[in-house]
C-alpha cells in the first residue's frame, strides 16, 4: 500500500496496522522537524478524534491508502505567536481577581484549580515556542515556579499562592509585543 507524505511516497505491508503506519508517518515528519497537520486515509479526511484504538487496529488493507501533509513546526509556531500572547494576557487578566480572593482568604481554590490547567497549556505551548527561539515569548520559563506554585496549592497556603501568582507567574505570563 502507498503512503504519501507532502512528496514523500513509500510503499508498506498492507497487514500493518493503521497505528503502525501513522507511527511512520509522524517519525518522518517529526524527523524533519514538522508537525502533521492533514491526515487522509482512504480519501477520507481524519481529526484527532478518529484516531480511537479500533480505528488504528485495523489493517491497512482494509482502510486504504494513507496521504498526510505536514508543515514546518516553527511556522506554525511563528504564526500561533498573536494567540499564545493573547491567551498570556487573558490568563493574566483572569488571575487578578483569583489573586484578590486569595489574598482576603476568601478561598478560591476551585477556580485557581481551573486556571492552573490553562496555565499549563500555556506552559507546554511557550516552551515550545522557546526551543525554537521564537522571538515575543517569554524570556523567562515559568517551569521553575510551578512545583512552588503546586507545593502551595497542596498545603493550602493562600497567603503563598497568592504571592506566587503575583509577583511570579503574571509578571512573566504576557510577552512584550515586539515593536516594529
Amino acid at each position: 500500500m502507498r503512503v504519501v507524505l507532502n512528496e514523500d511516497e513509500w510503499d508498506v505491508q498492507e497487514e500493518l496496522s493503521l497505528g503502525e503506519i501513522l507511527a511512520q508517518v509522524s517519525n518522518k515528519a517529526h524527523a524533519k522537524r514538522h508537525l502533521v497537520t492533514s491526515l487522509t486515509v482512504g480519501g477520507r479526511p481524519l481529526t484527532d478524534r478518529d484516531l480511537q484504538p479500533v480505528f488504528l487496529a485495523q489493517q491497512a488493507k482494509n482502510a486504504g491508502p494513507v496521504k498526510a501533509s505536514s508543515r514546518p513546526l516553527a511556522a506554525i509556531l511563528q504564526e500561533a505567536q498573536p494567540s499564545m500572547r493573547e491567551f498570556g494576557a487573558q490568563l493574566k487578566a483572569d488571575a487578578e481577581p483569583l489573586v484578590a480572593m486569595l489574598r482576603v482568604g476568601m478561598g478560591g481554590f476551585a477556580s485557581l484549580d481551573s486556571w492552573l490547567g490553562r496555565l499549563a497549556d500555556y506552559v507546554e505551548m511557550t516552551e515550545t515556542a522557546r526551543a525554537h527561539a521564537l522571538p515575543d515569548m517569554p524570556a523567562d520559563s515559568l517551569i521553575p515556579w510551578i512545583q512552588e506554585v503546586v507545593d502551595a496549592r497542596a498545603a493550602a497556603d493562600s497567603v503563598r499562592l497568592a504571592d506566587l501568582l503575583e509577583y511570579e507567574l503574571l509578571p512573566r505570563l504576557a510577552p512584550k509585543t515586539r515593536k516594529t
